[in-house]
């Protein structure tokens, strides 16, 4: 096994009182990693850590097998961060903005103009940032992402606001820069469309880490977790009531997540209705569940 890419040891964040990362390990390899989590998970607090924009309190961070604190500015040379908000100029044009960001990083125009076209932002060149959407603001903040040319790519929750026709933008914008050796390090509640290619996962609840390893791993360890897809709310609401050993998962779909015994005892469920889970909905079995969390289920780090 190689180096790894990152590498986090006990490491511990507070805000106040509040312990927002809870003695985190783990060491991911090169690729794609994708971190899911709740809202208030610790997941972009996490994140900035990894990117120096953020001082933790104890332990260790590694990228690349370059402790963050001592090599911050090596480090931010290797990494492009997408936060989670938009952060863009809304006085200036896309083309103003956009080169702008190239004399800033010295990229060639070539390659903005490929982005603009990649991402269906060529035909808004003359608008102001101000005037664009929350879809196309978040299209060219991802775009000021992978503007630079770096090692790894965080982005925080890139498919917010986006449409079906942005999300299959930027997807094949992150499939283009892994065929070309970057890493992306994902962060999100839900990664339904790439999780099948992911190389490394990691789930987050309540600032600690539930889970850290391969798909192919999440899904032998929780072979006896299936799936049923659900239309009703109201249908959704009696299980929950009646039912306590099952949990929903809402991704591009909304299914109810349980072991296969569980479901088969829910009146009206076929057994061909029940199919494996997907890694979304393993890891809202695993966070929703709260005995779960305390059984043999969990992979302990």
């Amino acid at each position: 096994m190689g180096e790894p890419l990152i590498m986090c040891k006990e490491l511990t964040k507070t805000f106040g009182k509040t312990r927002a990362l809870d003695r985190i390990n783990f060491s991911a390899p090169p690729g794609l990693i994708i971190l899911l989590g709740k809202n208030g998970s610790g997941k972009s607090t996490l994140a900035k850590i990894i990117s120096t924009l953020l001082p933790y309190d104890e332990g260790n961070v590694k990228v690349k097998g370059k402790e963050i604190n001592s090599n911050k500015g090596e480090i931010r040379q290797m990494i492009s961060y997408l936060p989670q908000d938009n952060i863009v100029e809304d006085a200036l044009t896309v083309q103003e903005i956009v080169e702008l960001y190239s004399r800033l990083f010295r990229e060639p125009d070539t390659k903005a103009n490929e982005l603009l076209d990649n991402l269906g932002l060529s035909p808004y060149r003359d608008t102001l940032v101000g005037n664009l959407s929350g879809g196309l603001k978040r299209r060219l903040s991802i775009l000021l992402a992978f503007l630079p040319d770096r090692d790894i790519y965080i982005l925080d929750e890139p498919f917010e606001e986006l449409d079906f026709w942005g999300r299959i933008k930027v997807m094949e914008l992150i499939h283009h820069a892994l065929k070309k050796g970057k890493s992306i390090f994902l962060i999100s509640h839900t990664a339904t469309w790439l999780e099948e290619i992911a190389d490394y996962i990691l789930i987050l609840h309540q600032g600690k880490l539930l889970y850290a390893d391969s798909p192919n791993n999440l899904k032998q360890a929780f072979k006896d977790v299936y799936a049923i897809e659900m239309g009703s709310l109201s249908e959704i609401k009696k299980i929950l009531k009646n039912h306590h050993n099952v949990t929903v998962a809402i991704n591009e779909r909304v299914s109810v997540v349980g072991e296969r015994h569980a479901l088969s005892n829910i009146t009206k469920i076929k057994n061909e209705e029940i199919r494996e889970a997907s890694i979304s909905e393993i890891c809202a079995f695993i966070v929703n569940n709260a005995a779960l969390q305390q059984s043999n289920f969990i992979k302990k780090l």
